[in-house]
């Protein structure tokens, strides 16, 4: 694999993509190292394994690399891809590497969509494995079992999570797609649904004959572009018959329960440990393409039963009857919806969400339904947006959505500017039986140990 090509410099290693790339090529022989800007869990994993990396980016890091792997988040000014230009170094970014990476396998299942994506690759990718088929996965999330993103499989398939941001699933020729969902996200790069739902559309046309796309009918979107699709496509479905659909759906605390169809014939109940309807809809996704693959429904229902779920997705963290910790990673409002749905249906508890926004053109651009969604906890705390690879937008805060709320009338909601003073707050208003759940892609979920200790320690 990749000619002459053995050592490889991953700038910014310890972003979730990155790291997974990285650890599977390390266990195939090649000599990987890396650089990031700070030090991380993913990174702390990455040395494990032996992989050497360099924390801040600079030119003496890169030394002597045959390729360079970057993100799309890396400024073309970064001093370590400079110098691999200067050098003539390969460099391209990991978009790219995924697709080549593809290739290492004759069947491959790219999960994409909006919503989903983490939770259906690791949910296809834990059926496969228990019915061992020994594949190769690499998930947008840790893997609880696995306490990585990354499983490095001799099977003849390799199941990956396919991105849309900045076109990166364009970069990928897989066997078969699932469309998880498809919703107003990235249009700072696609400008607006329309060029959002062709792209969409032209990643599942270029499957092969042989291959599927297995679609979600109960998104809107999807629905629209059903019929522009010129391949074989299945749908699945928890509101309409479908190729696959569910029928008498249980939801109650962090499981559900469902009886499965394929065709109107009854296939039996399937049991998710992992709360919420749209996971019922993620495991009709995973369903779908393993009876594809020829996986008997009895194994595929064991295995369901026994999935242990992804890190940061309504990750329960500790729980008794005074108190429920939960981080999800829900940072767009439909995410926000179906977590805060999932905390109501489950449960009989106050929820109590502490929202941080996500970048500041999201938050520009869907503050209106940020407060639309939120208004299902029973207490709204909003913190200052988490900028990640942006720089600010004047006028764009966390304000605009509580502005939005205070002005419905809105009560319990609550601003507050600095994360490590959420805690003191939580204090102040935390009833015993509360449930309180981070909601961000940042770093909100670490307010959570404190509040443990400050709530639970002093009982």
């Amino acid at each position: 694999m990749f000619g002459k090509l053995k050592k490889i410099h991953f700038i910014g290693i310890g972003g979730i993509g990155m790291s997974g790339i990285a650890e599977l090529l390390h266990h195939q022989d090649f000599k990987i190292t890396g650089s990031d800007a700070r030090y991380s869990d993913n990174i702390a994993r990455l040395e494990k394994s032996g992989i050497r990396i360099y924390i801040g980016h600079h030119r003496e890091n890169l030394k002597d690399a045959d390729a360079v792997v970057y993100t799309s988040a890396v400024n073309a000014d970064n001093p370590e891809l400079l110098k691999a230009r200067e050098l003539g170094i390969p460099a391209v970014k990991r978009a790219k590497m995924l697709g080549e990476i593809l290739r290492i396998r004759p069947n491959s299942i790219a999960v994409s969509g909006t919503h989903g994506k983490t939770t259906t690759t690791s949910l296809v990718g834990h059926i496969f494995t228990e019915a061992g088929r020994d594949p190769v996965i690499i998930s947008g999330g840790v893997i609880k079992g696995l306490n990585t993103n990354v499983r490095i499989g001799s099977g003849d398939t390799i199941i990956v999570e396919a991105d849309e941001y900045d076109h990166s699933f364009m970069q990928l020729y897989p066997t078969h797609v699932l469309i998880t969902t498809i919703d107003e996200e990235h249009l700072e790069i696609y400008g607006d649904m329309n060029h959002l739902m062709a792209k969409f559309i032209e990643f599942a046309n270029r499957i092969p004959f042989y291959g599927k796309v297995i679609a979600n009918g109960d998104d809107e979107y999807i629905r629209t572009i059903l019929s522009d699709l010129t391949v074989p496509v299945d749908t699945y479905s928890v509101d309409e018959t479908a190729e696959i659909y569910a029928k008498d759906l249980v939801l109650h605390h962090s499981e559900s329960s469902f009886d499965v169809f394929h065709t109107n014939e009854k296939l039996g109940t399937a049991h998710l440990p992992i709360p919420g309807r749209h996971n019922i809809q993620n495991a009709l996704a995973a369903i779908s393409i393993s009876l594809e693959y020829g996986i008997d429904f009895n194994t595929i229902k064991q295995a369901i039963e026994s999935f242990g779920g992804v890190q940061r997705r309504f990750e329960i963290l500790f729980q008794n009857d005074d108190i429920m910790l939960v981080d999800d990673y829900a940072h767009h409002p439909n995410e926000i919806k179906a977590t805060l749905n999932a905390a109501k249906q489950g449960w009989n508890r106050r929820v109590v969400a502490i929202f941080q926004p996500h970048l500041y053109s999201r938050t520009q651009k869907l503050y209106k339904k940020f407060a639309e969604e939120l208004e299902r906890a029973d207490v709204i705390i909003i913190l200052d947006i988490y900028p990640a690879r942006e720089k600010p937008i004047p006028g764009v805060s966390g304000q605009l959505i509580e502005g939005i709320l205070r002005t419905k009338g809105i009560p319990n909601v609550h601003y507050i500017h600095k994360l490590s003073d959420v805690p003191a707050l939580i204090r102040s208003l935390y009833k015993p039986g509360d449930m309180i759940i981070t909601l961000g892609a940042g770093d909100v979920n670490s307010i959570l140990a404190v509040i443990q200790k400050d709530i639970i320690n002093s009982d």
